[in-house]
């Protein structure tokens, strides 16, 4: 696979579940930390992503 297409497809699929996650989270938990468990979900969901396609291309 392409780096520039699966660098748009790891984006894609993160954008995707921190949204679900920002709609899910607040029903489940105080709506304040479910905002902030789910940017930290997304950003360490974007460095593991980023580390493996990094690993790969090396």
């Amino acid at each position: 696979m392409q780096k520039w297409l699966m660098d748009i497809a790891i984006g894609i699929t993160s954008l995707v579940i921190f949204l679900v996650l920002l709609i899910g989270l607040p029903a489940v938990m105080d709506p304040g930390y479910a905002f902030l468990l789910a940017l930290f979900i997304f950003i360490f969901m974007l460095i593991g992503a980023g580390y493996t396609v990094i690993e790969k291309a090396i």
